[in-house]
């Protein structure tokens, strides 16, 4: 990135430029001076300097034209000047200041049981937005006077959200109730079960679906009366993992040459005060672009932007299916055994190839025997 510098470009007009350059350079600096005609020159001065040298210049009998101006001091002239913005910048502050004293949103920890939407929402309705009336000694009374699940509650103001953290009565079993079914969590043929309590729903050589019963949360006793319980049972079962590969006989190839191009540019509040882009001359490209703050202080946004053009070439590649089949395998199987469990038994494995037109498919089946079995709330966790 390069350093940015006060200067302004000025284009002089004018015959015997020379002694008149000579004699205002002992005054004041002159940078990159460029002969472009031999009437006609260009060069740089500080801003500082620019009205007097261009006055300089002037009373030699020139003609000056300032082509651009550049840096730090220039962009707070322009911007001072731009009276949009500085009201923009002062009615954002004000309204930071004001919504600071309020609180914006309320984040629930510790739920299980309770639904912490419920929560927020008896807060919402119940309790000021005002930090100043916010007392929170009296949301922790009024949640465990409200709420017969919580036992401990602590709520505290951390910036502008009000933290409530949740400690639930745990109760016995047995209190609970409403006790959910056992469900497949996969696609399955059921190979043995052993029920712990419940009513079976499978036997062994079932094939179900993913979110079917298993077992259901209920015994009809000696009296012939339904009986909630507990589900409990070991089910095991054969699971399939399955993955394809395709392999075509020839394809186009897209990759990056090595060779890039960089353009850089650094703006604050959106207006643009250095910049350094270059033209893509590549015929086929990629870009990634990306952006960063040049000071921790983020009152002064100063944002350098960096764009990045990387050469592409595309090639067709031709190969025979059976320069690859080994490969196409292998990927397939590890495809599939990205579904592996830890306790998973690998009983099969089945290996199955179609050819079409330009094109050769790998179709792996890969059999493990698993235990099975969740409840509800873990089933749609799955999904």
């Amino acid at each position: 990135m390069k350093k940015l510098k006060n200067l302004s470009r000025v284009r002089i007009k004018g015959l015997n430029q020379e002694r008149t350059l000579s004699k205002i350079s002992k005054k004041f600096k002159l940078f990159n001076l460029t002969r472009v005609e031999k009437s006609l020159s260009e060069l740089e001065v500080k801003n500082n300097d620019l009205k007097k040298v261009k006055a300089q210049f002037v009373s030699e009998g020139f003609e000056v034209e300032v082509l651009s101006s550049n840096g730090i001091t220039h962009f707070f002239k322009k911007f001072f000047k731009n009276y949009g913005v500085i009201g923009a910048i002062i009615i954002s502050f004000a309204f930071y200041l004001f919504q600071f004293g309020f609180i914006w949103q309320v984040k629930v920890y510790g739920t299980e049981k309770i639904d912490s939407k419920e929560v927020v929402e008896y807060i919402n309705q119940n309790f000021s937005k005002n930090k100043r009336q916010i007392k929170t000694d009296n949301i922790e009374i009024s949640l465990k006077e409200n709420f017969a699940r919580i036992s401990m509650v602590s709520v505290a103001i951390v910036g502008q959200s009000l933290v409530v953290n949740v400690h639930e009565t745990i109760y016995p079993v047995e209190m609970e109730g409403q006790f959910s079914p056992i469900y497949a969590e996969v696609d399955c043929k059921v190979t043995s079960v052993e029920l712990i309590q419940g009513t079976l729903a499978v036997k062994a050589g079932d094939i179900v679906q993913k979110g079917e019963v298993l077992v259901h949360p209920y015994i009809i006793d000696a009296e012939g009366q339904t009986r909630e319980v507990n589900p409990q049972a070991i089910i095991k079962a054969d699971v399939w993992l399955i993955a394809s590969e395709t392999h075509y006989d020839s394809y186009y190839k897209t990759y990056r040459t090595g060779e890039s191009i960089e353009s850089s540019r650094i703006t604050l509040f959106g207006l643009e005060i250095y910049n350094n882009s270059k033209v893509c001359e590549f015929e086929t490209f990629e870009s990634e672009t990306s952006s960063q703050y040049l000071s921790e202080n983020q009152a002064l946004p100063l944002i350098y932007e960096k764009t990045v053009y990387y050469e592409t070439k595309t090639e067709l590649v031709e190969q025979a299916f059976e320069e690859v089949k080994t490969q196409k395998i292998e990927e397939a199987k590890q495809k599939a055994l990205i579904y592996f469990q830890e306790y998973d038994i690998i009983k099969s494995e089945d290996i199955n190839i179609s050819s079409g037109v330009g094109f050769t498919s790998v179709d792996v089946v890969i059999t493990v025997e698993r235990k099975i079995g969740v409840n509800y709330e873990n089933l749609h966790k799955e999904n």
